[in-house]
């Protein structure tokens, strides 16, 4: 699975740069994706993110010129790729390719492609240059690796388990080695007992990343004892940063569940000493804060903020909290209304923003907040708890909420954990096949996953989840969109909105993507969507500015300014409305005023 050293050692550098980072999310994920670099070479040196873009996108890039020779070196594709020039890369890669002979050199530039490929958006062509190095010697088990877990980042687990089929061998540290990766695919789905036997006797034999994979497994399985044995024994032996990285972050969530918080946080900062892992630093800022040390608590979370935009709205719950702490209800307002993305799982956000508002006496903005929660998830018992007791202080017990919720009677930490901004890998002991379909743990690891951008683990643990199974079905249809699967997700949505389920956020959803296929049809969603939902601001101001984004003005300026007079917004969101309209004012009357173009004579 990894590069031989003695293969084109020139592109060495430039294939450690492009390698999948490691994502945001569970630390299975991290573990197979930085499973192709090795001990000896350097980390990425960008942050790692997910990657949302649709197949079809391209990059528009400035050129970039070659060495006085007219030669093309590696540093000049690491640049490229340094510098997100994803259309130079690919140029300047399949130049290289055709001005050399070496087969081994050629197989390590097409290695490169794929990922540039992955990288630039262009899944489809990726897959296609992966699969053509299925049968070079040299790459064959790296292309192999690195393709199966593409296929599981993106929730293609038969093509996952295909794949891994076609390459058994007869080969014992071969079959290790593909085991690991069944083992990572069947984690990712939630599968974890299949995972912990298919791993059991790679970890026996001292193979790094089945004991850290078959270690998670058992975590998750509620095995910490044994768990721990693996992690520790893994912090002995092995040499792999990545795997180790991995292993006393699964420390830390051995500590968190006992109780100890001082050991969590120490853990959590030695996986993120060792490289970039934004899922052990957000862990490591919620270790700070329960600890009592905020102000490093902060640092730690608003870094995470600033370099995975994915876990920003996450990471802004517990910033919120520490605000609010310190005594800054202003800032922490800001923080709360900033973290409402259009996910499905904003109903956390809303019922920490609507607790807020109503602390600080803005009662019916408040009771908004918590309507608008109860609109995306009804069931979701605090929202219900806090609508309940803020009507009841009203006067108004006759508009609470009636119908019955106990179907979703979890122990109060599971939600409590969610709504301060923590993502509960393994506190929720579960296994996907021994779960019934609406075992409210299903949803709540599909949604611990959703708020970490995981689409392999929101469409594993979603699996077979339809239209009228409520919020589950919109889980599953974001992930897609997550995973770059945007006509699957587009016809999930369009199954879910039929279907009179998912609200506001599916029509939002829905209506941005029909725009590149069908605009017309686009705009009557749009336009039902502003109709059918007056009350929501932030859904108004979320498509002014798609709008406004794709040229569509006067729709723009119309739901801006219905936005403005929709509800509470924060400062900053007024602002942001305030300067569009000022933006778009100005554009419409230099529209205006620019003179007919006439032919010349």
């Amino acid at each position: 699975m990894l590069l031989p050293r003695m293969l084109a050692p020139r592109w060495t550098a430039a294939l450690c740069v492009v390698a999948a980072g490691l994502p945001t999310g569970m630390p299975a994920v991290a573990l197979a994706q930085s499973s192709s670099i090795s001990a000896e070479e350097s980390p990425p040196e960008a942050p790692p993110g997910v990657e949302t873009e649709e197949v079809s996108r391209r990059v528009t890039v400035d050129p970039i010129g070659l060495d006085e020779s007219g030669e093309v070196t590696s540093a000049q594709i690491r640049d490229a790729v340094n510098g997100q020039k994803w259309a130079d890369a690919l140029d300047l890669v399949r130049r290289s390719a055709l001005e050399t002979d070496d087969e081994d050199e050629i197989d390590t530039l097409r290695l490169l492609e794929a990922r540039i490929l992955v990288r630039f958006g262009d899944v489809g062509a990726g897959v296609r240059a992966y699969r053509r190095l299925l049968e070079r010697p040299g790459v064959k088990a790296r292309a192999t690796a690195e393709l199966h877990d593409l296929y599981v980042e993106r929730g293609r687990f038969a093509s996952a388990d295909a794949l891994t089929e076609a390459a058994s061998s007869p080969s014992p540290a071969n079959d290790v080695e593909l085991a690991a990766l069944r083992g990572y695919s069947y984690s990712v789905q939630g599968r974890y007992r299949e995972a912990a036997r298919i791993t059991a006797a790679g970890a026996v034999s001292g193979h790094p990343r089945s004991q850290v994979l078959r270690a998670n497994a058992l975590l998750a399985l509620g095995n910490r004892q044994e768990a721990e044995e693996l992690y520790l024994q893994v912090l002995r032996e092995a040499t792999d940063r990545n795997v180790r990285q991995v292993a006393h972050f699964g420390l830390g969530q051995v500590a968190s569940i006992q109780g100890g918080r001082a050991v969590r946080a120490v853990q959590d900062e030695r996986a993120v000493r060792l490289g970039p892992a934004p899922w052990a630093e957000l862990d490591w800022g919620i270790a700070l804060r329960a600890l009592g040390r905020r102000g490093e608590a902060r640092e730690r979370l608003e870094a995470v903020a600033e370099s995975a935009p994915a876990l920003a709205s996450t990471a802004g719950l517990t910033l919120a909290r520490l605000d609010e702490e310190a005594g800054l209800g202003d800032a922490a307002l800001e923080r709360l209304a900033d973290a409402v993305q259009g996910s499905t799982s904003d109903f956390l956000v809303l019922t920490r923003l609507g607790e807020l508002l109503l602390k600080e006496g803005l009662d019916e903005a408040g009771v908004e907040a918590l309507r608008s929660a109860l609109q995306l998830f009804p069931e979701f018992p605090p929202a219900r708890e806090r609508l309940t007791r803020a009507l009841t202080a009203l006067g108004r017990w006759d508009e609470a909420p009636t119908d019955d919720a106990a179907g979703w009677s979890l122990p109060g930490w599971t939600w409590d954990r969610l709504l301060e901004g923590d993502l509960p890998y393994f506190p929720v002991v579960a296994d996907h096949d021994s779960l019934t379909r609406d075992d409210p743990r299903r949803f709540v690891l599909a949604l611990v996953h959703l708020r970490a951008a995981n689409a392999g683990g929101v469409l594993g643990w979603t699996e077979g989840a339809t239209a009228t199974d409520g919020l589950l079905a919109s889980f599953r249809a974001e992930a897609l969109e997550i995973a770059g699967r945007t006509g699957d997700a587009r016809e999930l949505w369009q199954q879910i909105v039929d279907a009179g389920r998912g609200g506001v956020i599916a029509r939002e959803r829905l209506a941005r993507l029909t725009y590149e296929e069908d605009p017309d049809a686009a705009r009557l969603l749009w336009r039902d969507l502003l109709r059918k939902y007056p009350e929501y601001p932030r859904v108004r101001l979320r498509m002014a500015e798609f709008l406004e984004e794709i040229e569509e003005y006067e729709d723009a300026i119309g739901a801006y300014r219905q936005a403005e007079s929709g509800g509470w917004l924060s400062r900053r969101e007024k602002k942001r409305i305030r300067l569009a309209l000022e933006d778009l004012d100005d554009l419409m009357e230099e529209r205006e005023d620019a003179p007919e173009k006439r032919p010349r004579s």
